[in-house]
């Protein structure tokens, strides 16, 4: 669009409406008339990886950087972008996170970065009885640009959908899984869910031992389609997942088949994926943790992945095997 297209600042504020430019140029105007000196960052949707966006950055493109963002320094003296994020995400948070962008003062490159830090954390605390039943736990905690979908979608539920919102992830730990008291949810930054359900049969016991699957987990992190490749992997946005599981076993009880520990480097620099398991005291404490970055992942090193495909999504990596004493 030509400049004559973007909307004066007094009419967005006035009409309550405009399109991302016109309301970047509102922030810039109440900023600025605030002393607090913003300036314009124009960013893209070009990928975070520097091999693959080098060839459109050097040749001049005309809807490679589409989104007009605002930069302002905070109380913290780091910079906070605005404009890429609804009225649901905390301040700070940016969508276009290390995507090239140009400065409209210099037209230099950047990098703009936001430190809120995206990731989703899951907390499991299973209690089992000696009959299988367990009292289960999940808190779901939302930080960085996972907040906003979370915070708008629970926010604007009404009393019926949150009935069903409820039911709806009870089902998914368990079909026969009951509510043990409401679900809760939290919109302070970083925003989380909890719940409580009770599980009548969780565990399968047989004479002396019991055995369950925990939960959930890292096994579709990769979502893998295939065992081979021709062409090189990307993975285009950074991700950040963990679940920490503890569970409590019956007195009398012992654990004789766990997951195995792992930490594994993700080749092309993609991340790495950790596993550490401990049972002491009556308890069992399993933590996956995973973070992967944007790459491109070489078609010789595809074997690589599918082999911590492989390891997370095997029944081993899920499943526990309790004896009695």
């Amino acid at each position: 669009l030509p400049l004559s297209a973007v909307t004066p600042a007094d009419r967005v504020l006035s009409e309550g409406y405009g399109n991302t430019t016109d309301r970047a140029v509102l922030l810039y105007a109440l900023l600025n008339a605030s002393g607090l000196e913003p300036r314009f960052i124009l960013s893209s949707d070009l990928p975070r990886t520097d091999g693959s966006r080098l060839p459109v950055v050097s040749i001049l493109q005309r809807e490679a950087f589409n989104t007009l963002l605002v930069e302002v320094i905070g109380d913290r003296k780091e910079p906070v972008y605005l404009g890429d994020t609804g009225q649901y995400a905390e301040i700070g948070t940016l969508a276009h996170n290390n995507q090239p962008a140009i400065d409209l003062n210099t037209g230099k490159l950047e990098n703009p970065r936001s430190g809120t830090g995206d990731a989703i954390e899951t907390e499991f605390t299973i209690n089992l009885s000696e009959t299988g039943r367990a009292e289960l736990t999940k808190k779901t905690t939302f930080s960085g640009i996972e907040f906003e979908p979370f915070h708008e979608q629970f926010a604007q539920f009404t009393p019926e959908e949150r009935r069903r919102a409820h039911q709806s992830l009870l089902s998914q730990i368990s079909q026969s899984a009951e509510a043990a008291g409401d679900m809760e949810t939290s919109f302070d930054h970083p925003g989380h869910i909890q719940f409580a359900a009770v599980l009548p049969a969780y565990a399968v016991r047989d004479g002396d031992q019991m055995y369950f699957t925990l939960p959930e987990g890292l096994n579709g992190l990769l979502n893998l389609k295939t065992s081979r490749r021709e062409n090189p992997f990307y993975i285009g946005k950074p991700l950040n997942r963990a679940f920490r599981y503890k569970i409590v076993i019956p007195e009398g009880w012992e654990a004789v088949l766990l997951p195995a520990s792992s930490r594994t480097e993700l080749p092309a620099g993609a991340g790495r994926v950790d596993v550490n398991v401990t049972a002491r005291g009556g308890q069992i404490i399993v933590v996956q943790q995973a973070q992967l970055n944007e790459s491109i992942i070489p078609a010789c090193d595809y074997a690589r992945l599918v082999a911590v495909n492989d390891g997370l999504t095997a029944p081993s990596a899920r499943t526990i095997l309790l004896r009695k004493k």
